[in-house]
């Protein structure tokens, strides 16, 4: 239905940037890319600051393994919206597939900046930091999302804090003096 809609509104108005770029999300959520991204692409032909379009595109390249192409548009859509917190937690993502750990965790640390009580930042920029080989800042990480998670749960045990207890034991558990709960 909103498939329709969204090619109806295309129809009518082919320099519609917006509905260009909204149908090419419909097109992204069921896996059609190619289809998505050629409707993000008019989508920023027509309206080249629309940030929203860069980064949904750099989704589908990334969803695809093309990191390079999603970089570049990841990079487009934070120099139009630099707070942008979705482009800058894929980035992340992205740089961490082509193994730039250290452009990783810069971006974690922007994001973290900006929402700093995101569990999940915490244990991406772990991983990160473990994959770069600087277990310390790995173990603070998952520490730090370990006791947000379980805060946030209420002394639950969610995906979350399994997977940071998980990996900060991987590690030989907590530093000496940190108490994980």
């Amino acid at each position: 239905m909103a498939r329709a809609a969204y090619e109806e509104a295309v129809r009518l108005d082919p320099l519609f940037a917006e509905a260009h770029n909204w149908l090419g999300n419909v097109h992204s959520c069921v896996g059609r890319r190619r289809e998505a991204i050629a409707c993000f692409s008019k989508a920023i032909e027509i309206d080249p600051n629309c940030a929203q379009a860069y980064a949904w595109r750099g989704d589908s390249y990334l969803s695809s393994g093309r990191n390079e192409a999603a970089l570049s548009d990841y990079g487009k859509a934070l120099s139009l919206a630099p707070e942008d917190t979705a482009a800058l937690n894929n980035r992340a993502c992205a740089y961490r597939r082509s193994h730039k750990y250290d452009l990783a965790i810069a971006d974690l640390d922007r994001l973290i900046a900006l929402k700093p009580a995101v569990a999940h930042t915490y244990l991406f920029r772990g991983m990160c930091h473990e994959q770069d080989g600087d277990k310390s800042a790995a173990r603070r990480d998952y520490e730090t999302a370990i006791r947000m998670e379980h805060e946030r749960q209420g002394g639950g045990n969610g995906d979350i804090e399994r997977e940071a207890r998980k990996r900060l034991e991987a590690l030989g558990g907590p530093q000496q003096g940190h108490c994980a709960p």
